[in-house]
């Protein structure tokens, strides 16, 4: 019963990492994000899937920094840019 648990949260947690990674690198290339829903909220995709490969990189090697920088990332390309 737990077996089956641990792997099927497993299995998930790759899911969730390919799939950061996938829209990350995306989002570096050519410079928009995947989906309907993000492309209305992402102003810089580039920063963002800078900060999705990051996370999704570094989370499953416990590196707790390199994940708050990646977030941090993430969060600035939510910010939109200054129009001056």
């Amino acid at each position: 019963m737990f077996g089956m648990l641990f792997i099927a949260m497993l299995l998930l947690a790759i899911a969730i990492v390919v799939a950061l990674c996938v829209a990350g690198i995306h989002a570096v290339l050519l410079g928009r994000v995947p989906g309907r829903w993000l492309r209305f909220r992402v102003q810089r995709p580039r920063v963002w899937g800078a900060g999705a490969i990051l996370l999704a990189l570094t989370w499953p090697l416990g590196s707790l920094y390199a994940c708050v920088v990646g977030i941090g990332l993430m969060a600035i390309g939510y910010v939109p840019e200054e129009k001056s």
